[in-house]
């Protein structure tokens, strides 16, 4: 369980890398934070608040319910229980993006977050 968990959270930090390395390419007013550019405090706090703090929260919120989820899928007669609550996780991660970045970014974000889940857990999910 402990590897399952430290897979899933590897999995939220590459997803949130490939998040922004993609929304970078795609529109042209995001720019990458230099060091050179967090001067003071308070701009370190902003980088902290603006890219840790997320992180942090969706590995608590939805990386304890999806290892939980894959660790319990080798069971066969439950497997549509956990197919349900991969969907209400992918649902509430596009809503909480959608707040957080707005709509367009959102399905950014879900699109590559679906991509990257079923590259990295296919063989656990099927």
């Amino acid at each position: 369980m402990g590897k399952l968990i430290m897979k899933v959270t590897s999995y939220i930090l590459l997803r949130y890398v490939l998040f922004f390395v993609v929304l970078h390419s795609t529109n042209k007013d995001v720019k990458f934070v230099k060091l050179s550019d967090l001067k003071n405090g308070e701009d370190w706090f902003y980088f902290v608040w603006l890219f840790f703090i997320p992180v942090i929260i969706e590995a608590i919120v939805f990386g304890l319910p999806m290892s939980f989820g894959l660790n319990k899928m080798a069971e066969p007669n439950n497997k549509l229980i956990f197919y349900l609550l991969f969907v209400v996780l992918f649902l509430l991660e596009f809503f909480l993006a959608n707040w957080l970045y707005g709509t367009s970014s959102a399905f950014l974000k879900v699109c590559v977050s679906l991509v990257l889940f079923l590259v990295l857990f296919w063989k656990r999910l099927f």
